[in-house]
């Protein structure tokens, strides 16, 4: 548990739409006359009004496509299609495209290589990486595409191998290492870093966007977008190379590296105007049972009342630990040969903190101390035990605690 264990909460008093140049004179309350955008804010801690010239905004005319996996494309190549955007790709993004009907043009047709290596070689080539490297703005680098004939391209949609799921499969090394991404993680980052002029979509969760995108703004992105779009694809990179440096060295030699996917929202954070979001599994933590979802404070004091239970019920067969906490005080721990008596000595270390406070036990909640008058008169609004053999609620139990007292009902995992 207190190796798993880990929430943390965000200040979050504004809400940013991403990053854009600013210009004088900008009236944040109305449209630019010149262009009538709506204003943009800049930074979530200091408002700053600017507007996007339409010189910013890119229509999309090329797009490098190459995936692993192929789920939820179809509808995305289908629309780049009907928008006139030539599609550039590779291997199986190939084969799959072409099964479409629709028509695409295969990277070697630009590098004049085939795929070779076993597939380790297809994209590393100037003209691919100078398609989406190539400033826009830049005579020297435009002149220089020209000469060497390499396209612009505006969009690049690539994910990476999935080295974490192989990893999670097989204990193959010689398989894991071949799904190290080398290539995609290149393109990712190099269109990334040119988000100036080129849109980046790493990971199908940004389909939806695109299409959306699409949809709305007939292929055209703003900086803003593609400036987030790039701040997302950095943090796919940045996670990627995290698992594979924990494959390599599982405990880290100069680093401390650490990356945790899919954050949980939760109802509020540290006092109620702030947001708060938990990095991790909660469901490997505890199961809850009953009730609504916890906020950042409540699973701080879970926590700590479920280290302090480990910390009393450690070696002690035969007698229960019972233990009140608010606000990470304890407010009264006792051990004792039933559940019910540890209960009792435990709120008469102080009866008036228990009220709103977490109740955690060791073992199993039975009958006796579920009907209890003192625990209805806690008015507690987490009861948590220990999850094993023994340590758990009763159906009926639980739902006596849960419906008289309890706002939430949990079991805590193990470990």
């Amino acid at each position: 548990m207190r190796a798993k264990f880990f929430a943390a909460y965000l200040l979050l008093p504004f809400k940013s739409t991403g990053f854009a140049l600013p210009c004088g004179g900008v009236n944040p309350q109305s449209d630019c006359v010149e262009t009538g955008q709506k204003p943009v804010f800049l930074c979530p801690h200091r408002p700053i009004f600017v507007h996007l010239p339409l010189i910013m905004n890119k229509k999309i005319k090329s797009a490098l496509i190459s995936v692993f996996y192929k789920d939820g494309l179809e509808s995305i190549v289908k629309k780049l299609h009907q928008s006139g955007v030539i599609i550039y790709t590779t291997g199986g993004t190939q084969k799959f495209i072409e099964g479409l009907g629709l028509p695409c043009v295969a990277v070697e047709g630009l590098t004049s290589y085939p795929s070779i290596l076993g597939g380790r070689v297809k994209t590393l080539h100037p003209s691919v990486f100078g398609g989406i490297l190539g400033r826009r703005d830049n005579p020297v680098d435009v002149e220089e595409m020209s000469r060497y004939h390499i396209p612009e391209i505006d969009l690049v949609i690539v994910d990476l191998y999935p080295f974490e799921e192989t990893v999670a499969s097989t204990t193959d090394d010689k398989a894991i290492i071949e799904k190290i991404d080398v290539g995609g993680p290149s393109m990712i980052r190099a269109a990334a870093k040119n988000h100036n002029d080129v849109a980046v979509i790493a990971s199908k969760a940004e389909y939806g966007w695109l299409e959306k995108l699409l949809d709305e703004q007939g292929g055209e992105t703003t900086l803003a977008q593609r400036r987030m779009l790039a701040a997302r694809a950095f943090e796919v990179c940045a996670h990627y190379d995290v698992v594979i440096a924990r494959y390599f060295s599982p405990e880290g030699l100069d680093y401390f590296l650490e990356s945790v996917p899919s954050p949980k929202p939760l109802r509020y954070g540290e006092n109620p105007h702030q947001a708060a979001r938990f990095f991790g599994k909660l469901e490997e933590l505890f199961e809850q049972v009953n009730g609504k979802e916890l906020s950042y404070n409540n699973l701080v004091d879970v926590n700590a009342a479920v280290e302090l239970i480990q910390e009393f019920g450690d070696g002690r067969p035969g007698e229960s630990v019972f233990a009140i906490i608010k606000h990470t005080n304890v407010c009264g721990i006792a051990i004792r040969p039933s559940l019910k008596a540890a209960w009792d000595s435990a709120l008469a270390g102080d009866p008036e903190s228990a009220f709103g406070g977490v109740l955690a036990c060791s073992s199993a909640v039975d009958k006796a101390t579920a009907e209890t008058p003192g625990i209805a008169a806690s008015l507690s609004r987490i009861c948590c035990s220990l999850r094993g053999t023994s340590a758990s609620f009763g159906t009926s139990e639980l739902g006596m605690v849960t419906r008289n007292v309890c706002n939430s009902g949990m079991r805590v995992n193990p470990g």
